[in-house]
């Protein structure tokens, strides 16, 4: 500046027309220029830049790394006096759309960025701090309700220091009967993390309801138990929307009632054993009269009886194993789900007790034979999908080989994304638990 006027104006060597580079900030000491950019090699859409200025010449520009920029937007960098770097950001956790953050400055380290809270964060944008760390005043922009623009300027004193609240969420729900759907009382919920660590234990009162407080943006598992029932548990996958409440809600079944669905099951079982055997000895009168007539005949009626004996034979082994069901045109062996990890092929620990049940089934019938169909969720290309899908058959059907089973019984077909239960317009619209319900193997039966 010569005699208030501003002179000499030059272009900084890291300007470009391919990239935009904005809100440039000194440093107390004037060495070090901050500034945001979009330039090659950014992390999110803007990163927080710092350049070195070495007698008026400037170094080449260093982005300031994960720990400052994640893949969205940070923006509007300010170095205060007590080595606070102050920007704002919309892919930390925060109140809105950009909120204003602090990092502290510790020699070349920038540590973990803190949101500096209510009051001076809102639900919208907040942008352009600046403060003296004397006098602790300073100015900011926000376009919050209840300003006279869409992006006004504001001003603040700092009287004590701000208390940030982390960001929580609630999981809450009721235990209910899942034959008489009434609550139940004095059942356990318990609340554990995603490796298992026990964080909470409730019991119900008679209204069966429950609620936990929990942090945004972690993997937690429900659990019910109570005594003479069976037990139930759910995984939720929570977002960072503050005080969020998420259905926990679990439905138990008595052992009583499902004592009484067994024998009513045996007994319609031996009434449909007895009319299959009456069938059986009309259609075998039938065979042995078609036998006596002319060669073609008998040949004929010889393949329709063999028919109807597969059919039987069918039919019995749907009887008498209830893991083997038709699905439509479809046999197939029905287990409990088998789950895959998202982006990951390995076979889960609990998976492989499920997967004991069908080794156990084609050693008792040494003529089957089945194809695994695996299938992913619809997250990923469809080629990843699909090449995924195949690993996971692979490891399927490698665990089914070593636990005793020929290959030549065992076909892994990889279906990608192509045949979901759940469909999702987008990815985001299905949730953590719909897309595990995507990631499964079936069991199709080939020969029998």
């Amino acid at each position: 500046m010569v005699e208030g006027k501003w002179t000499n104006v030059t272009s900084l060597p890291f300007n470009s027309p391919n990239y935009s580079v904005e809100h440039p900030a000194l440093s107390p000491d004037e060495k070090v220029l901050y500034f945001a950019s979009d330039m090659p090699g950014s992390i999110g859409s803007f990163d927080i830049y710092s350049v070195n200025i070495n007698k008026g010449a400037f170094d080449t520009p260093k982005n300031l790394g994960s720990e400052i920029n994640t893949d969205k937007r940070e923006q509007f960098p300010f170095a205060s006096a007590d080595n606070k770097l102050y920007f704002s950001s919309d892919g930390h956790l925060g109140y809105g759309s950009l909120d204003v953050f602090v990092s502290e400055i510790n020699g070349n380290e920038y540590l973990k960025p803190v949101n500096v809270g209510l009051p001076l964060n809102s639900n919208l944008d907040d942008f352009a701090f600046n403060i003296d760390s004397n006098t602790k005043e300073g100015f900011f922009a926000s376009n919050r309700e209840g300003g006279k623009g869409s992006d006004d300027i504001y001003q603040f004193k700092e009287i004590k220091d701000l208390i940030v609240e982390d960001c929580k969420q609630f999981i809450a729900g009721t235990i209910t009967d899942l034959d008489t759907q009434l609550a139940l009382e004095n059942a356990t919920v318990l609340l554990q993390d995603s490796e298992n660590k026990t964080l909470n234990t409730i019991t119900t009162s008679a209204d069966g309801k429950f609620s936990f407080t929990v942090a945004c943006e972690a993997s937690y598992k429900i659990s019910a138990f109570k005594e003479n029932y069976t037990n139930a548990s759910k995984i939720l996958t929570l977002d960072k929307t503050r005080d969020k409440v998420n259905d926990g809600s679990l439905a138990l079944r008595s052992l009583e009632a499902i004592q009484k669905e067994e024998k009513q099951i045996a007994e319609n079982k031996r009434k449909q054993e007895i009319i299959i055997e009456e069938e059986n000895k009309k259609k075998e009168a039938l065979a042995t009269i078609e036998l006596k007539e002319k060669d073609k005949k008998a040949k004929e009626a010889a393949i329709v009886v063999a028919e109807i004996r597969k059919n039987e034979k069918v039919k019995e082994i749907l009887e008498k194993e209830k893991d083997i069901v038709k699905d439509k045109e479809r046999l197939i062996i029905k287990t409990d789900p088998i789950y895959f990890d998202y982006d990951l092929w390995y076979i889960r620990k609990e998976s492989k007790v499920i997967l004991g049940r069908v080794v156990e089934l084609m050693k008792k019938y040494p003529d089957m034979k089945i194809e695994i169909g695996s299938h992913t969720d619809s997250r990923g290309n469809e080629k990843y999908n699909a090449d995924l899908s195949q690993k996971r058959a692979n490891s399927t059907r490698e665990f089914i080989i070593q636990s005793g089973i020929d290959s030549k019984r065992v076909v892994a077909k990889g279906y990608g994304e192509s045949v979901p239960i759940i469909k999702c317009k987008t990815d985001e619209s299905c949730s953590e638990e719909e897309h595990e319900l995507n990631r499964r193997s079936e069991f199709v039966i080939k020969n029998l």
